[in-house]
């Protein structure tokens, strides 16, 4: 039987992948199409992997620690696809945040980078940690803090690889 907590994920899973399709389509020119699914699709394909792994999987604690790495990664996707929105479509949004010389261009690196490794850590800790506890009882997985805190440092990590690993030079504001 399914829990609460890995229903919401399914939905969240639903939510991002149309967001994808809704984000791919905004630009109007088809070189912009294709950076932004570049930027995208990769991750979103590797969090519907991970997800359908731990579903697949028979072992619990690979189960929790696949959840676990797939909750980090749409967390992280999610507030990547809230910059990209914004990004795409509001021109005011690109002077004021991400041109040179724009009159706050210092909020992506003090404001937004530190927001997003803080709160999808944040969100993990308070909200879904204490949910998978109570549906796995005897995990030392989800024990401490000490290894979802070094899996959520591998999980951005790889998050950041693989999204500059698909971008290249096609997103001029980082680069």
């Amino acid at each position: 039987m399914e829990s609460e907590i890995d229903k919401s994920f399914d939905w969240t899973v639903v939510i991002l992948g149309i967001l994808t399709g809704v984000l791919t389509n905004l630009p109007e020119t088809l070189e912009a199409r294709k950076a932004v699914a570049l930027v995208l699709v990769p991750p979103l394909l590797v969090l519907v992997a991970v997800w359908l792994f731990s579903h697949l999987t028979t072992r619990t604690s690979h189960q929790i620690v696949l959840k676990t790495y797939a909750w980090f990664n749409a967390s992280f996707l999610f507030l990547t696809y809230i910059n990209e929105f914004f990004y795409i479509t509001s021109p005011m949004y690109v002077y004021l945040f991400f041109r040179r010389g724009g009159p706050l261009n210092w909020v992506p690196r003090w404001v937004f980078l530190p927001s997003f490794i803080i709160m999808p850590f944040l969100l993990y800790t308070k909200a879904v940690q204490p949910k998978y506890r109570q549906v796995y009882t005897d995990s030392k997985f989800l024990a401490g803090r000490t290894r979802p805190a070094l899996l959520y440092i591998l999980s951005l990590t790889m998050f950041i690889l693989q999204t500059l690993l698909f971008i290249g030079e096609t997103h001029p504001y980082l680069f």
